[in-house]
């Protein structure tokens, strides 16, 4: 199981639906069949879903997955 379907999972068992993404591009097809907020949302996620973006990390994009999430959260990792 890949971290991107055991987030898909955990997001489905939780009834969550609509969802900021902050994952390389070709993950973001795993994620069809939820509400993928837009890249410039700063408000709105029922959960964030952090992946390796690299080198496409900076403070912007750092704040706004902050931002986009939900101010109360439940945390799960895919990492054992």
């Amino acid at each position: 199981m890949t971290p991107a379907v055991a987030a898909r999972a955990w997001l489905h068992s939780h009834g969550i639906s609509r969802v900021g993404l902050f994952v390389p591009e070709p993950t973001r097809s795993e994620f069809t069949g939820f509400e993928v907020l837009p890249s410039d949302a700063e408000t709105g996620a029922g959960a964030v879903v952090l992946g390796d973006l690299g080198q496409g990390w900076d403070l912007a994009t750092l704040n706004r997955a902050f931002s986009t999430a939900p101010s109360s959260s439940t945390a799960a990792s895919t990492r054992p």
